[in-house]
């Protein structure tokens, strides 16, 4: 065991003060008006509403500004009450320090060090909600201070805290920023800003309106291939069915026949009418696409995979593996599934250089598929879109993650009171800007650029925010080794100290009256009910002991009669 400073004293959390533990209560006790109850999700930073009680309670557990109060369950931690007088729900302790022997931000300062010590310790209970049992904190032991020492030590954390607070909050806003940053960009990239300069230098590149006509061509053209094949596979079926052959010219008389079919059935999808619809201007080269006539496919997962989920296998995209920070796939928590046979499996796979939208619950998110290797499907809330452009694929992502294009127009038509959502005839009809084929390479390796810088930003601070809570740590733990502020030697020992509150609570306890049994007065009721019960007991008691004494006389007489008529004779006395 480390040596102790001078003038410092081991004991345990529990002789701090009182730990009052809150109140159980029940939704029957909550109301619109009243007392706040202080809940764990009312201290742990959460924008979590009060529910509020007009109960009458005990003073114990009513909580006034300044309080501090300890988090047993789920989120353990200690604070100090900042809001209303209020009251205190179950899993809280209400610390009420000893002012006397420990100063009260000490003390608080004490909860926090106990519990980061206990979360390492195997007092630790719980797999999915930790806590902490009462026993054991209360019993933790924990090194004491001199008073003057602990109020010396409380100025230096609050020194330190303050610097700490500051670079905190500078470090908490940059995530806001990097967002407002991100989003500026992706904007500026879509109205041609961020290529510019590039277009100045090359005025004589293909036009995105030829290369929009190149995409509609070649979109019908797969489809067109896609519903005669299709068509081919089930005339072959049905003639093997029926035990025909079925010969070369049978298959190239029957795509041709489909194929013109398909051609005639086919319908070009409504090209955008920018200023119908109120679309800004794009640089002279640009022009504008729908979503739905640069991709050949446009779907989403279905419902009932709940079934497939399986521990290990294809992977299984959901919202949570998109991102609004990018459009790289957030791979390391992602589910897994054993996929149904058949076209319902095939419909929703994933393909490398897709485009994956969520469109329910957090609408927005982007993924794009790139270099994948492993098979995968999505789930009913992704929308997954093929674009017919391989080349322009990614930047055609990235268009969906701006703020004044696709994600502005989701966020304004996206449906539904308590969960947003968005159709695929909706997705299908977002309209897109398009740059020349020539420019694109160029676009997207500036946005990748400066998407790469951002997040590597964001990475820094998340960093330098785990440096921080390292750094308060171990300025706690020093603090609790004597290390913070020197030692003086006027102190008052706090084993003396101690010694003197532990006498004083022991006087006090002693003087307390003992809890005896309390004697009941007997009522006149109760006296003659006693008594009835008595006599009916003696009476009992009475016809038992008649009756025994009945039976025993009669097994006498029993007896006696038996031995006056003699001994029985047997079988040859009576021959005899």
């Amino acid at each position: 065991m480390t040596r102790l400073p001078d003038g410092w004293v081991q004991c345990r959390v529990g002789d701090l003060g009182k730990f009052i533990n809150g109140m159980a209560f029940k939704p029957k006790d909550w109301e619109e008006n009243g007392r706040p109850i202080i809940r764990i999700q009312n201290l742990s930073g959460t924008s979590a509403k009060y529910n509020h009680t007009k109960r009458n309670v005990l003073e114990k557990y009513v909580v006034q500004p300044g309080t501090i109060l300890v988090s047993w369950s789920a989120t353990l931690d200690a604070y100090l009450w900042r809001g209303p007088e209020a009251v205190l729900n179950q899993h809280i302790f209400k610390v009420v320090p000893d002012e006397n022997l420990v100063d009260k931000e000490f003390a608080f300062w004490s909860m926090k060090n106990a519990i980061s010590e206990m979360r390492r310790s195997a007092h630790l209970h719980g797999t999915t909600m930790k806590h902490i049992n009462r026993g054991p904190f209360l019993a933790h032991g924990m090194s004491l201070p001199p008073l003057n020492e602990q109020r010396r030590i409380v100025a230096k954390i609050d020194a330190l805290q303050a610097r700490s607070r500051r670079a905190r909050e500078a470090l908490e806003g940059v995530p806001a920023l990097l967002n407002r940053f991100r989003q500026s960009v992706l904007a500026a990239a879509f109205r041609g800003e961020l290529t510019a300069q590039w277009r100045a230098t090359h005025p004589n590149v293909e036009p995105a309106s030829v290369l929009l006509e190149r995409i509609r061509a070649e979109r019908k053209a797969r489809l067109v291939e896609t519903q005669a094949e299709k068509a081919r596979t089930r005339a072959e079926a049905k003639a093997a069915k029926a035990s025909k052959p079925w010969t070369a010219e049978d298959d190239a008389a029957t795509l041709k026949r489909e194929r013109a079919k398909a051609t005639k059935k086919y319908t070009e999808p409504e090209p955008v009418d920018a200023v119908k619809e109120g679309l800004p201007e794009l640089p002279e080269s640009w022009c504008w696409g729908r979503i739905d006539e640069i991709s050949h496919f446009v779907t989403s997962g279905s419902r009932g995979w709940g079934k497939y989920y399986a521990t290990e296998g294809a992977l299984f995209i959901r919202v949570a593996n998109l991102t609004h920070r990018g459009v790289d796939l957030i791979l390391h928590n992602v589910a897994h599934v054993t996929p149904p046979a058949g076209s319902e499996g095939s419909r929703t796979k994933i393909q490398d250089r897709d485009i994956l939208f969520s469109i329910t619950a957090d609408v927005g998110r982007v993924g794009y598929v790139q270099d994948l290797n492993e098979e995968a499907y999505v789930n009913q809330h992704v929308a997954l879109i093929r674009p017919c452009s391989e080349t322009c694929a990614r930047l055609l992502a990235y268009s969906m993650a701006n703020p004044e294009g696709v994600l502005g127009a989701a966020t304004a038509v996206q449906y539904g009171a308590t969960k947003a959502s968005l159709s695929l005839e909706q997705v299908r009809s977002f309209a897109v800007p398009l740059p020349p084929l020539d420019e694109c390479p160029i676009l997207l390796d500036k946005l990748d650029d400066i998407i790469k810088r951002i997040e590597l930003l964001a990475a820094s601070a998340s960093k330098s925010k785990l440096r921080l809570d390292a750094e308060e740590a171990a300025c706690l733990a020093k603090a609790f080794r004597g290390g913070l502020v020197p030692q003086d030697p006027n102190d008052e020992p706090a084993s003396e100290l101690l010694k003197r509150i532990q006498a004083e609570r022991a006087a006090v306890e002693a003087a307390k009256p003992k809890r005896g049994r309390k004697k009941k007065v007997a009522t006149k009721k109760s006296a003659m009910k006693k008594s009835a019960t008595k006599k009916s007991a003696t009476k009992k008691s009475a016809t038992k002991k008649s009756a025994t004494k009945k039976a025993s006389t009669k097994k006498s007489a029993t007896k006696k009669a038996s031995t006056k008529r003699g001994p029985r004779k047997s079988r040859d006395d009576k021959k005899r």
